[in-house]
Formats: structure tokens, sequence, C-alpha cells
């Protein structure tokens, strides 16, 4: 699933250099003015195992972010990826699915957020099946952005937050929700 079909902004060309996580939160927010949390939130509901994830609908913050049809397509094809089979074994996402009618909300498996991780400070163990996991995205079309990592307590990493995931164009460059491109991605490493 190639993200640069769910993408509809226009570009705007912007470089910058890597350094650490905070540089990319300070350029995402520099850029869009979403702060974290400003694109949605979770809901609990009956099922103990189940949460929402409910996207906010104002117009502001709509450009910003992948819509709640499109975060749910990006966890779908993440927990499809993120398997034992394509050489996983300590990351993986949590089930997702979209319900025909939820214009702007989707469902998934919960996770304990308890326990966050930071991308640029991981294991080695971990920092591996991130390169592998970006490695996979870009044959995919898709550059991973802005996502939360969580230690869950069997030891597996819960991999989720899809709003800001980007698309690489064919000049090699990465383009974001909002229309931003970067002409030199960051990477956790």
């Amino acid at each position: 699933m190639a993200l640069s079909k769910l993408t509809s902004a226009p570009p705007a060309k912007a470089k910058y250099p890597a350094s650490s996580m905070q540089t990319m939160q300070t350029t995402l927010f520099k850029e869009t003015g979403v702060t974290e949390g400003a694109c949605g939130k979770i809901l609990d509901t009956e099922n103990q195992g189940i949460v929402i994830k409910k996207i906010h609908r104002h117009l502001k913050h709509r450009s910003k972010c992948l819509n709640a049809e499109k975060q749910c397509q990006m966890q779908i094809w993440a927990h499809e990826l993120l398997t034992s089979a394509n050489g996983f074994s300590i990351l993986y996402t949590p089930r997702a699915w979209y319900q025909e009618g939820d214009k702007h909300q989707y469902y998934m498996d919960r996770i304990d957020c308890s326990h966050e991780i930071d991308a640029f400070s991981a294991s080695a163990a971990t920092a591996a099946e991130l390169k592998l996991f970006y490695k996979k995205a870009k044959e995919a079309g898709i550059f991973p952005c802005d996502y939360e990592l969580y230690r869950q307590s069997d030891g597996l990493i819960a991999l989720i937050d899809f709003d800001k995931f980007g698309s690489w164009t064919e000049k090699d460059e990465v383009v974001f929700p909002w229309g931003l491109i970067w002409t030199k991605p960051l990477y956790p490493w």
C-alpha cells in the first residue's frame, strides 16, 4: 500500500538535520502547529481489551494528520508487517479495524502505555528491528514518523500512532500529510 495515494496537500520544501527525537518533535510542531495528541485521543469501550482512536475534526488540524480511515489502514499495514514471518520478534502493532460509517474513529486492541520507549535510545535489538521496519516501509512507499513505542509486560514493544506518516516520492523525498517535503528524512539512529 503506497501512502502517496493517501495524501493530498500541496507540497512545501524544507531541509532539517537529524540529531534526536526532540529535533523531530520540535520540527513537526514548528511545521504543523500540532502538538502530541492534537490529532486525536483514545477512548475506552465496554470491552476492556478494545479502545477507540477518535480523530479530532477541528479544521485547523484536519490537513495536518491522516484521517481515521487512513490511520487505520496504516495500522493494519503495520500489524500485518510486524510479524515473525517478516523477521520481527520484538516490535508489533496492535490489531485495528474501521467500521463503515465511523467517519472520525477506528478501533484497536488495547495496549499498556505506561512504559514508553524513546526510539533514539532503544536497545540494539529494537534498533535493528526499527531499521528493518523503515526498510520495509520504504519498499511500500511509506515513511514512519512521530510514532510511539511502548514496552508490554510480555517484553514485546508496541508501535502505535500513525497520524503523521509520510510517503516517499520518486525523487527519494518524503511528503507529509500537511504537504511538507523532507529532502533529508530524520531517522532514529
